[in-house]
């Protein structure tokens, strides 16, 4: 590829790299290393049609030449056509092309296609042809995570760490691994002497600093942080701080920490701090504040974790502020539910019920328990939705008793009956 362009795109100026490209190649059409620079800006620009134009001439001119193949491949993999992409990608590499990016690819396209143990085995042949890539297994302990094999993870980045110890990435990784399956004694201990080699490391002083808080040592996490704080405002550091007033019940404090991370924060750390703030605001009845939360989160898109949370403060802040359409909102909750929402079958029924409470429909949460009843093991919905009638039909005795028999038999609902407290 010609160094120029490079430059420009390894710095993201694709329209700069676009315009250089085009310039050049019109003093030198028959310059690959000018043609595969285009291609690339073109990629990056989401300009496939111009990029193919490119490849198309590059394939008439040479069939024997491997670099259309695959950068045809890789346009097929951004348009979703992954046999296609796997196709052009054989082709690329029977053909000559460098079959580290071959395999690099094919790994990302299997991937793509949720088929993980074929990706997987492409980034073992990586690992196996190219014993000092680094790349290749950091992908292998991204799969095993995202498939539950944390054992698999585990080995992998020792094997990181042992050929690669400044490695801090496989540090913070096998840090939130150890914690998150419960080993806490190894976690604590090697946070602790990978410490000694990353002070500044963000993920591995949280880790440690949550310990502290588990083990109800409030004040000893907040004074952690505040140190850390002090030498280097991380948002990380800011968003665990107000989670952790949020559990101790200062929400005034973590409010105010909450606010000021949300005003330099950006994409999923803003949703995250913003969900907090909702809940605060929701909690301390300032609906329209809450209601201006829940709308940033919708914005962005469904695929959010903080979405579903957003949906259902939505409409309880349009009621409470006696908006006129709140009815809709709460509809527009279950049409979600019944069309987009792809999750635990919990949600489902809770929220579906609730919000057909919310419109009046109570024979419809009647209809929800029924199915629960015949079809799934689910006592604790069945409770929680008893509760969600009897509060909406303003039946003190049974309101207190379900919220008893919830809060007592299943706890995790805490947030969800605060919510509906609130709401009333």
């Amino acid at each position: 590829m010609n160094l120029q362009i490079k430059k420009l795109i390894d710095t993201k100026q694709y329209k700069e790299a676009k315009l250089l490209g085009i310039q050049m190649l019109s003093e030198s059409p028959d310059n690959e290393d000018i043609k595969i620079g285009l291609i690339r800006t073109y990629i990056m620009l989401n300009e496939y049609e111009n990029a193919m134009l490119l490849i198309k001439d590059m394939q008439l001119k040479d069939i024997n030449n491997p670099n259309p193949y695959f950068y045809e491949a890789i346009i097929s993999n951004f348009q979703g056509n992954f046999k296609n992409s796997i196709l052009l990608l054989k082709i690329a590499l029977n053909k000559g092309y460098d079959s580290y990016m071959v395999f690099k690819n094919m790994s990302i396209v299997y991937g793509n296609m949720n088929n993980h143990k074929k990706a997987f085995s492409f980034l073992e042949k990586i690992a196996e042809h190219y014993p000092n890539d680094l790349y290749s297994r950091e992908r292998m302990v991204d799969i095993a995570r995202q498939q539950g094999q944390f054992g698999k993870a585990l080995t992998i980045l020792d094997e990181i760490i042992f050929n690669f110890p400044t490695n801090e990435k496989a540090h913070e990784l096998k840090g939130k691994i150890l914690s998150a399956v419960g080993k806490k004694e190894d976690a604590i201990s090697f946070c602790n002497r990978s410490l000694k080699t990353f002070p500044n490391n963000v993920v591995l002083n949280c880790i440690l600093i949550e310990y502290l808080s588990q083990n109800n040592n409030h004040k000893g996490a907040i004074d952690e942080i505040d140190k850390l704080i002090s030498k280097n405002e991380n948002i990380d550091y800011l968003i665990l701080k107000g989670e952790i007033l949020s559990d101790t019940d200062n929400y005034e404090q973590a409010h105010s920490c909450f606010l000021h991370a949300y005003s330099t924060s950006e994409n999923y750390k803003r949703q995250k701090i913003g969900y907090y703030l909702m809940l605060i605001e929701y909690g301390n009845k300032n609906f329209v504040s809450a209601k201006k939360y829940a709308e940033d989160i919708i914005k962005v898109s469904a695929l959010n974790p903080f979405y579903t949370s957003a949906m259902m403060i939505l409409p309880a802040c349009s009621e409470m502020l006696k908006e006129p359409d709140y009815k809709d909102k709460y509809k527009a909750m279950i049409k979600y539910y019944d069309e987009e929402f792809n999750g635990d079958i919990r949600e489902v029924f809770i929220y579906k019920a609730l919000a057909y409470a919310k419109i009046g429909d109570l024979d419809k949460v009647d209809e929800i328990i029924e199915d629960i009843e015949v079809n799934y093991d689910l006592n604790d919905v069945i409770a929680l939705l008893r509760y969600i009638i009897a509060k909406t039909c303003e039946d003190t005795t049974k309101t207190q008793e379900y919220k008893n028999i919830v809060l007592e038999k299943y706890p995790n609902y805490k947030e969800l009956i605060d919510i509906m407290e609130v709401n009333s």
